[in-house]
């Protein structure tokens, strides 16, 4: 087929070359991590979760001290089963349901 050394050599690596440019250009489409749209049952449902949440803790008596226990408890009675809820603050912080990421 390739006679030479050097032509073989050149050969293996455009086509080596050729081959990681696709796998970098695929990459970002295999991504299951991008983000999509909401549809419009779960963002009522959201909105549904977060007005519990927040009647819930509008009910607990305030004590500053205590304040992620009671959101706990709000996550943990309203998060829809099988299901964990994240809220995550204006700052980017994710507080999750599981009482070590409190």
């Amino acid at each position: 087929m390739i006679g030479s050394l050097t032509a073989r050599i050149f050969a293996i690596f455009w086509l080596t070359l050729a081959l990681v440019l696709m796998l970098v250009l695929m990459l970002p489409k295999l991504d299951s991590r991008q983000m999509t749209e909401l549809l419009e049952s779960e963002q009522r449902q959201g909105i549904m979760i977060e007005q519990h949440v927040e009647a819930e803790l509008a009910n607990d008596p305030p004590n500053d001290l205590m304040w992620w226990r009671r959101l706990f408890r709000a996550i943990d009675k309203w998060a829809p089963p099988g299901q964990r809820l994240l809220l995550v603050t204006s700052e980017g912080r994710v507080i999750g349901a599981e009482r070590n990421e409190m």
